[in-house]
């Protein structure tokens, strides 16, 4: 695998905060290329309730709308 110097990589996932791939991800692609950095958003630590996926990707932050804000900031880091 041949990385650029420096990369960042967003990992969007619906699973609760530590327990989906990013870590394991920004650690491997961390060992490849130091300079790499990986942003994750997920569904967080706090209790989720019941609703439409719809309803639910919106009190999570994870409809498009908040992803994109969420990318643009890291970014802009």
């Amino acid at each position: 695998l041949n990385l650029p110097e420096s990369r960042q990589i967003l990992v969007v996932e619906e699973v609760c905060d530590s327990s989906g791939i990013a870590q394991a991800l920004a650690m491997e692609l961390q060992s490849l290329s130091p300079r790499c950095r990986v942003a994750q958003k997920n569904l967080g630590k706090a209790f989720v309730p019941q609703g439409s996926m719809k309803e639910l990707y919106l009190h999570c932050g994870l409809d498009a709308e908040a992803i994109a804000c969420y990318a643009k900031e890291v970014l802009s880091e």
